[in-house]
């Protein structure tokens, strides 16, 4: 299945609306980057570079989920410039999120230490995505740069059949192209819930590279079922292949992006370049950062056509561009 996020949206009228009426509103979602170290050397990381062993300050992180909280921000998502398990205590900050503060929680780690996480964790997250790019041990290592892979197969087993829908995501490239199809019969005999295929992204790179890689995809989909699901995300291939439908972002109107030195960024593509953060979390708090006219102001200087290909928020850019150029001109909008 091929699956558009912006049909999440019509969960969210009031966020919406507020879109419509040209202002910006507080954000759904909200990716928490808390630290820059990490034990894989992945071959596409965007973030090596910026690598530089920062970790957001526990109390910062603490008040950030207070405010966040506060604001009404349904959702965090727990990701990284590293791995977010390395991070000192993470699983009490998870607690505090879920529980005390009532915000619901994602995590997406490449799955090499859930074995040292609190047992509780797969009961607390609405979702663990485990980023494995490989079904044998040759091809991960090649990709990863790790001998862990027997290892992440194990702790998948320990968080399956919990709370937590469990997920792969699998980020498509030339040296795992040949397992793509095996990928799909591999995880489903693990009890994963779902498997996502997504192209890599390049970065400032020949996107002719991508173009090129095959995908067996009437192989890959016949093993999806009721219990196992198959999502391609299939508009960050077409980007690749025919560019864009939208003209604008949207999106970064409604995820915030906060990265391990406390930067707002105004998105997870962009994170550590100075023109697109908003301002920073240890001098001045999120909410009064967030819709500011420093962040209007980076809103409206983002050119798409200079964005890295393959974006995750396409389907959200597509569905709401569709929705605004709709619905500029109806009258009488209290009528059905």
């Amino acid at each position: 299945m091929s699956f558009n996020s912006g049909y999440k949206l019509l969960y969210n009228p009031d966020r919406v609306k507020t879109l419509l009426e040209g202002n910006i509103p507080k954000p759904i979602t909200v990716e928490i980057s808390p630290t820059s170290y990490c034990n894989h050397a992945c071959t596409y990381c965007a973030f090596d570079s910026a690598r530089n062993t920062a970790q957001l300050e526990p109390a910062v992180f603490k008040k950030l989920i207070r405010q966040l909280s506060k604001m009404g921000v349904k959702s965090i998502n727990i990701s990284g410039t590293g791995e977010p398990l390395i991070y000192p205590n993470l699983i009490q900050f998870i607690k505090y999120a879920k529980i005390e503060e009532r915000i619901s929680v994602g995590l997406i780690t490449n799955g090499s230490l859930l074995h040292k996480a609190d047992d509780e964790l797969a009961d607390l997250c609405s979702y663990i995505r485990i980023s494995l790019d490989a079904c044998t041990p040759e091809t991960h290592k090649k990709i990863h740069g790790s001998d862990d892979f027997d290892r992440i197969i194990e702790n998948i087993k320990l968080i399956v059949g919990k709370k937590a829908e469990i997920g792969i995501q699998f980020v498509l490239c030339n040296e795992n192209q040949h397992e793509a199809v095996q990928m799909a019969e591999f995880t489903k005999n693990l009890g994963v819930d779902y498997l996502q295929y997504k192209p890599i992204v390049f970065y400032g790179k020949d996107n002719q590279l991508l173009k090129d890689i095959k995908f067996d995809y009437l192989n890959i989909i016949k093993y999806a079922d009721e219990k196992f699901k198959i999502i391609v995300k299939e508009e960050e291939f077409l980007e690749i292949c025919e560019g864009r439908d939208y003209k604008s972002c949207n999106a970064v109107k409604l995820v915030g992006s906060i990265v391990e030195n406390g930067d707002i960024s105004i998105c997870c593509h962009l994170k550590h370049k100075p023109d697109f953060i908003v301002g920073n979390i240890n001098m001045l708090d999120f909410n009064i950062l967030w819709g500011s006219i420093a962040h209007q102001r980076i809103i409206d200087s983002i050119d798409v056509n200079n964005c890295p290909p393959s974006c995750g928020r396409g389907g959200i850019n597509e569905f709401l561009e569709e929705t605004i150029n709709s619905t500029m001109d109806i009258k009488n909008k209290d009528f059905i």
